[in-house]
């Protein structure tokens, strides 16, 4: 068998370098076949917290503010200006107008949409524009800047 000189060698190589090349450039380029993902699981986050009274806030999208306590849960949209409430007992009450606004406190966090917020009295689910609050029976509201509806 005859040794090929080295430019020999180095044609070869090239020419290798370049077939393979473009076939990986071919392949790149064919079509693929259509895929389709479909997922319905929600993440969603629970913050427990324990604090006599505590204040959050929704998505700044939705424009709900919320105040926790033992004895009754608020939430508020500024625009339009309203109100609703539900107690420890279940007592649900909403209002509607300026006089029903109240001011947050410092410091008060923001939760993104799917978290939920448990102060082992009251429990709300932040969504992407709205946020519900129950009390343990059930009793409860969602509100959003569409307005509040009474859950039962």
């Amino acid at each position: 068998m005859q040794k090929l000189s080295g430019a020999t060698q180095l044609t070869i190589g090239l020419m290798l370098g370049l077939v393979v090349g473009l076939g990986l450039v071919g392949a790149a380029n064919q079509p693929r076949p259509a895929t389709t993902t479909t997922s319905t699981t929600v993440s969603m986050r629970t913050v427990t917290v324990t604090e006599p009274v505590y204040e959050f806030y929704a998505p700044r999208s939705s424009g709900v503010e919320c105040e926790m306590t033992k004895t009754s849960t608020l939430c508020i949209t500024t625009t339009p200006p309203q109100r609703a409430v539900v107690s420890a007992n279940g007592t649900y009450t909403s209002c509607t107008g300026v006089a029903c606004l109240s001011n947050p406190g410092l410091d008060t966090p923001t939760f993104s949409k799917n978290t939920t917020i448990d102060n082992h009295h009251f429990t709300c689910s932040i969504g992407a524009s709205s946020t519900t609050c129950v009390a343990p029976n059930n009793r409860g509201f969602t509100i959003s800047k569409n307005g509040i509806t009474p859950a039962s």
